[in-house]
């Protein structure tokens, strides 16, 4: 399975991320691994959520308030 963002997902991937680090240095990585973490449950179990409307699934993140879709 490959996974991939838009260009409009990875602008606001990285604006997020910048948000953190002007909040708390270090805390945009961390928000970055916590994105790269829920990737790759999503490649090992793809049909672990439910699908909503239109057969997109919704991977909630753990430590953020963000979500994959």
């Amino acid at each position: 399975m490959n996974l991939r963002f838009g260009v409009a997902a990875r602008r606001e991937l990285f604006r997020a991320a910048d948000q953190y680090d002007r909040r708390l240095a270090g805390l945009g990585d961390r928000f970055l691994d916590e994105v790269t973490a829920t990737l790759r449950f999503i490649k090992d179990y793809p049909k672990a959520r439910p699908e909503a409307d239109g057969g997109i699934r919704l991977w909630p993140m753990r430590r953020f308030p963000y979500g994959v879709l």
